[in-house]
């Protein structure tokens, strides 16, 4: 029997509302059809308790070591708000309540495969290590995170922010590369990604995987019966998000101020679409004062936002890692206007109706697509099919086989 403790921030269920999240839960779907018995180690945390019940796949088996109370609150508070400034660690007390746990810690001596998601939960490796020291340690990195930060650095005009920045990007690189290079492997979701861990000097270890978010089983939008104009009947532009993330509050807030005025004055009857859960009051209050723009809030199912969609767009200004966001739109045949960090790592730039990083340019790209229906809706039909076989499920299995069924390493290693 295979078995395979994956230790990660968040619990997959079905519905889950970030596209992180639904990685994961087809990231482990794939895991039970190669035959592993899994066993998940997630943070005790408000959102994963509501969803214990919900797990996907069903047969996991699940555990949320309680994490210790901690005595000084204001610590505890400035602690939550630095991790989520730079986030290097996993949730504060996570570790504690792991190994204190006999449940996880027997789960993890059992274990023929362990897996960790993101660059801060690979701070576990040494323990896990000191646990079971023959399963192969395998690190699914979402992004490389030193990017991240190296964007921010670069970003920034104002000198002494500009400092700041640079010794927290100098910071987070030398913490990836220690957390990460204990590893056995390190998987990537693009080739950009495979680089950057070449330049961090973790190349060795790295393997690109296309994520298994096929939708060969959804009409794509160039056929859906409603044709260009979707259900809403007038040329609509969807957006969607997980809008609580600072990167896609400041994409929509960049949206709504800076390049829809310039659509809509040329299609007075388009409609925006803001589709995903957690956007706050500055942005629903931006919304209202923007002509013909809906804020949906959180949805269950977004089926019927693609179907309704005659362009999606992508205005990501900062962040890093491949967005699934973009991949769900070519994956359901739509035209995709995107800034070069929402495309980076995904086809080429033939795969987009346009690559745009300023505002005029990115109005013009969606007016561009809103005057071309039957030239938009073939180019992305095209590009479905090409995606619909690099992320398709048959060929991430077979990725996968590869880089999980191997045998046990030799404890002398490392």
């Amino acid at each position: 029997m295979r078995r395979l403790v994956s230790i990660g921030q968040t619990l997959p269920y079905v519905g889950i509302n970030h596209a992180g999240g639904e990685f994961v839960r087809r990231h482990l779907q794939a895991l039970e059809a190669l035959g592993f018995d899994i066993t998940l180690v997630v943070p005790d945390e408000t959102q994963n308790q509501l969803h214990r019940a919900d797990v996907d796949p069903p047969q996991s088996r699940l555990i949320l070591p309680v994490q210790p109370p901690h005595r000084d609150h204001f610590l505890r508070r400035l602690a939550r708000r630095v991790r989520e400034r730079l986030p290097l660690a996993p949730p504060i007390g996570f570790a504690t309540a792991c190994f204190r746990s006999e449940e996880v810690r027997t789960a993890i001596a059992d274990a023929t495969i362990l897996e960790l998601h993101r660059s801060e939960f690979a701070s576990l490796v040494p323990k896990l290590r000191r646990i079971n020291q023959t399963a192969p340690i395998i690190v699914l990195l979402h992004e490389v995170r030193t990017q991240r930060y190296e964007r921010q650095w670069e970003k920034e005009s104002v000198q002494h922010r500009r400092f700041a920045r640079y010794l927290v990007y100098r910071l987070v690189r030398i913490v990836e590369h220690r957390q990460l290079e204990l590893a056995d492997v390190i998987l990537v979701l693009c080739e950009k990604d495979r680089l950057l861990l070449v330049e961090l000097g973790l190349g060795h270890l790295a393997k690109v995987v296309s994520p298994p978010l096929s939708r060969s089983h959804v009409s794509s939008y160039a056929n859906a019966s409603n044709g260009f104009l979707g259900e809403i009947g007038a040329p609509t532009v969807l957006f969607t998000a997980a809008f609580a993330s600072r990167d896609n509050h400041e994409a929509a807030v960049w949206l709504l101020r800076d390049i829809w005025p310039a659509v809509v004055y040329r299609f007075p009857e388009a409609q925006c679409l803001l589709v995903g859960s957690g956007p706050n009051q500055q942005l629903r209050d931006l919304a209202l004062n923007s002509v013909n723009v809906t804020v949906t809030g959180y949805v269950a199912d977004f089926e019927r936002y693609y179907r309704a969609a005659s362009v999606a767009v992508v205005p990501l200004q900062s962040g890093a890692g491949v967005k699934f966001k973009t991949l769900e739109a070519l994956l359901h045949g739509i035209p995709v206007v995107s800034t070069t960090i929402g495309a980076e790592g995904i086809g080429d730039e033939s795969w987009f109706a346009a690559i745009a990083d300023n505002s005029e340019s990115f109005a013009a790209s969606i007016c561009n697509v809103l005057m071309s229906p039957v030239a938009s809706v073939h180019s992305a039909t095209f590009v479905r099919e090409l995606a619909d076989n690099e992320y398709s499920v048959e060929r991430y299995l077979k990725t996968v086989e590869r880089i999980y069924c191997v045998e046990p390493r030799s404890s002398a290693n490392h």
